[in-house]
């Protein structure tokens, strides 16, 4: 007889083993060349990401340019769950310098990034910028574990949160 391991196939198989055996590739990420080529990267910047404060999401050379998302120089991977939380503190922080106070909103360089592991399970990593976990979804202080429901939400409902709610401003 032969225990099953978490996927179904006989615990320590050479199929159980390359299925937790996960290596995920990142390209280097860069802005586009037409922002490169502008003022608004900082002085020197290979990467040529929109120079911001990476708390308030505010230009330091120049105060009117405010950046996000897979445009701006914050310490946090790029995803869009970090633009949701960036979003939410540029928006509060533009708010209140439009009425002559300072930006206090802070971004806490949140990320998130899912792994698909089957047919029908993800794995959902949240972390900040030094990889550390940092969870979100209350009563779920673990969604870095192999489930069904992340496979849905991130294949069915995030795709709907991001194109209804995010980009429109609402989320």
């Amino acid at each position: 007889r032969y225990s099953l391991g978490p996927t179904g196939t006989p615990a320590g198989s050479p199929i159980e083993t390359i299925r937790y055996d996960v290596l995920h590739a990142v390209p280097p990420q860069s802005a586009p060349e037409w922002l490169k080529t502008t003022d608004l990267p900082a002085p020197g910047s290979r990467e040529g990401f929109v120079e911001v404060d990476p708390v308030i999401l505010r230009h330091p050379r120049f105060p009117d340019i405010w950046s996000l998302g897979d445009a701006a120089s914050t310490l946090n991977s790029k995803s869009g769950a970090a633009l949701r939380m960036q979003t939410k503190v540029l928006a509060k922080n533009l708010k209140l310098v439009l009425r002559g106070r300072k930006p206090t909103m802070q971004y806490n360089h949140y990320s998130a990034c899912p792994f698909v592991v089957s047919r029908n399970t993800v794995v959902f990593s949240e972390f900040d910028d030094k990889y550390s976990p940092m969870p979100t979804v209350p009563g779920w202080d673990n969604l870095a574990r192999e489930r069904r429901l992340t496979y849905i939400l991130e294949r069915v409902v995030l795709p709907q949160v991001y194109w209804k709610l995010i980009l429109k401003g609402r989320a």
